[in-house]
C-alpha cells in the first residue's frame, strides 16, 4: 500500500468535512486520522495534532491544487512536501504532544535542536 501524506490538519471533525467532501467529489479518495479521539474528548486535539485529512501519495499534487482553488491553502501556506522521508518522519512523529500542530520540516528542525542540547548535557553531566 503506497504511503499517506496529510495534506491539511483541523482542531475539530466539523471542519474537516467541508474540504473532505470537495477532494471526494473531485476524485481524490480521502483518509482521515486521529477523528475518533477528538470526537471523544475534543480537549486531545491539541495533543494529537488535531484530525488530519490525509490522501496518497500519487494524489498528493492534485489535493494540493484543489486545496489552493477553493481556498483553503494560500500561496503562503506551509504545505507538506511528499518526500518519503519527511512523510514517513510526519508520520511517526505526528503523535507527540505539542509537536504535532508543527510543520514537518520545522519539527526535524526542533529535533535536531533538541539532539543537539541533549549531547551537550549529557557530555557536561559525563
Amino acid at each position: 500500500m503506497e504511503d499517506l501524506v496529510t495534506v491539511a490538519t483541523f482542531n475539530f471533525t466539523h471542519d474537516l468535512y467541508p474540504v473532505k467532501i470537495q477532494l471526494e467529489h473531485a476524485g481524490i479518495v480521502c483518509f482521515v486520522k486521529d477523528e475518533y479521539t477528538v470526537q471523544v474528548n475534543p480537549y486531545l486535539s491539541a495533543a494529537v495534532g488535531g484530525v488530519k485529512l490525509q490522501v496518497m501519495g500519487k494524489d498528493y499534487d492534485a489535493a494540493m491544487l484543489l486545496l489552493k482553488e477553493i481556498g483553503y491553502l494560500d500561496d503562503q501556506a506551509k504545505a507538506q512536501v511528499p518526500d518519503k522521508s519527511l512523510a514517513n518522519f510526519d508520520k511517526y512523529t505526528s503523535w507527540i504532544p505539542f509537536m504535532g500542530k508543527i510543520a514537518a520540516r520545522e519539527r526535524v528542525l526542533a529535533f535536531v535542536i533538541l539532539g543537539i542540547l541533549l549531547f551537550f548535557l549529557l557530555s557536561a553531566i559525563l
